[in-house]
């Protein structure tokens, strides 16, 4: 960018070239005016364009050299209406014909104003000033000599003035005036352009300071621009990587459905086992108080036995194969109770399942947020159903065990039964002392018997419970199954407008690449 201080600088070569030109035109006039020169008058002029022209050629080479500084150039000035001066000086103190013709001459003293103009391209005013102090006092010496020794007089006549030897002492004296006023005139020229060049300065730096504001803006806006990118880059990222983690989460949630699905399937073939165990506990009972009923009847044949000891031989074959059936349908009871045993534990493996299943459920509840709190409710109660679940499949193995401790006790007694009976037939003698025996065993069996029965009905009752709490986890199940497909279209819908978001955040990184554009432009 062009500078003050880079016009200035252009000035001077200016000046210079101004010079050269006054030089050239110097040497035309005399060329052209030669016969009208005296000798004399022709060598000083002469002798002072070629002064000019040596100092000009010598300011050329030094300019082409490097810069030289203010102070030759106004040298050069000062020299110039010097050697300007000095000629027509010299002129007026030749003959009074050659004053005359120097003070006539017009164009010399309008090198007066040219030499006070470009001595503003320095842009010094009160250089201007004395370079036009200097200029209007050669030219008033040269009136002083053209008057002295050139023999000039000063009219004021106008009629007078025209004559051979007569010069206007009005224009003479203000030539030199007239000098001065035109030096003070480009002084306040230069010093208006000092003002401007100094407000031009102060608003080139005001511009540049602006300009520096724009550029750190824009630097701003730029960087904002890339960060806003980058944060949407980020954010479109995160919603990618949502909607990905959602499509997983609809799979999973499809994958939990089918298992909730086969849970439902196991609790109903659960179900239908536990009916069926039910109708095998009650055959049990019934069959119990049947043999209860034997073994009254026992009792009561064997207080007969001391009035017919043959029939109570008889009796005592029939009590032994009575016995035996009883070891035969006791083992039936502790084969059914193996059974039990087994559903039982398919029902612990089903709780826990069903329990890892809640726990499953919950964590990924926990990961969908908001989204996931009505599937954790449902995972909630699944899991509070298979805890009941635990809980009455360990009352029912301590019912069990406790069962099948007391059949093996009834088979042991139906054991000992038999081997009595069979000794009342090696030992009809001791009969009433046997039977004595017999009937107190048999009050025991009697004993036994009813408590097997309370036993199996308790089995019973809990078995009932177990019934319906199964038909509870299939209505949980149910329950659950809905809301997990509930919950699998909300996801399915939170993904489709996870998509509709990346295309609008597709947009935003757009206009935020546009905005970064403008920045950096």
């Amino acid at each position: 960018m062009l500078t003050i201080a880079d016009l200035w600088k252009q000035g001077k070569i200016i000046i210079n070239r101004i010079r050269f030109g006054l030089v050239l035109l110097f040497f035309l006039a005399m060329i052209g005016a030669k016969d009208e020169f005296q000798p004399k008058m022709f060598m000083i002029h002469m002798i002072g364009t070629c002064t000019m022209a040596f100092y000009c050629a010598v300011a050329y080479f030094l300019e082409r050299k490097s810069n030289p500084p203010t102070w030759f150039h106004k040298s050069l000035i000062l020299l110039d209406t010097i050697v300007l001066g000095g000629t027509i000086i010299m002129d007026c103190t030749l003959s009074l014909k050659e004053a005359q013709a120097a003070l006539a001459n017009a164009a010399v003293y309008f090198i007066y104003f040219f030499n006070a103009i470009y001595s503003g391209f320095l842009g010094d005013r009160k250089f201007v000033l004395l370079n036009s102090f200097i200029g209007a006092t050669t030219s008033a010496i040269a009136l002083y000599c053209a008057v002295t020794i050139g023999g000039i007089k000063l009219s004021v006549d106008p009629e007078l003035s025209r004559q051979m030897g007569y010069v206007g002492m009005a224009g003479e004296v203000l030539k030199p005036v007239f000098i001065m006023i035109a030096g003070y005139i480009v002084s306040l020229l230069v010093q208006l352009l000092t003002k401007i060049s100094s407000l031009a300065e102060i608003k080139a730096d005001e511009a540049e300071l602006l300009l520096n504001q724009t550029k750190d803006r824009n630097k701003i806006s730029a960087n904002a621009a890339v960060k806003l990118e980058s944060s949407i880059t980020n954010f479109s990222n995160f919603v990618s990587q949502t909607s990905v983690k959602l499509e997983s989460q609809a799979a999973s949630l499809e994958e939990i459905t089918a298992v909730i699905s086969e849970l439902s399937s196991s609790f109903e073939s659960n179900g239908s086992s536990i009916e069926e165990q039910n109708s095998k506990v009650q055959g049990m009972v019934s069959d119990t108080e049947i043999l209860k009923e034997t073994v009254d009847q026992i009792l009561v044949q064997s207080e007969r036995l001391v009035e017919i000891a043959e029939i109570n031989k008889k009796e005592s074959m029939s009590v032994t194969e009575v016995a035996d059936q009883t070891a035969t349908h006791l083992e039936s009871i502790q084969s059914s109770f193996d059974q039990v045993n087994e559903i039982n534990n398919i029902v612990a493996e089903i709780g826990e399942k069903t329990n890892l299943l809640a726990l499953n459920a919950s964590i990924e509840a926990a990961r969908a947020g908001d989204v996931g709190k009505g599937f954790a409710v449902v995972a909630n109660e699944v899991s509070k159903l298979a805890e009941f679940t635990k809980n009455n499949v360990k009352r029912i193995s301590v019912v069990v065990k406790s069962s099948k401790e007391i059949i093996a006790n009834a088979r042991n007694a139906s054991k000992e039964t038999g081997e009595l009976a069979k000794s009342q037939i090696d030992r009809l003698n001791q009969t009433l002392v046997e039977i004595q025996d017999m009937n107190r065993l048999y009050i025991e069996q009697r004993n036994t018997l009813s408590a097997i029965l309370t036993e199996l009905g308790q089995i019973r009752e809990l078995s009932k419970q177990i019934s319906e709490s199964t038909k509870e986890q299939l209505l949980g199940q149910k329950e659950a199954s809905k809301g997990i497909v509930q919950l699998e279209m909300e996801v399915n819908e939170i993904s489709r407008a996870s998509k509709d978001l990346e295309e609008h955040i597709e947009m935003i990184k757009d206009e935020a690449n546009k905005l970064a554009s403008m920045s950096q432009s």
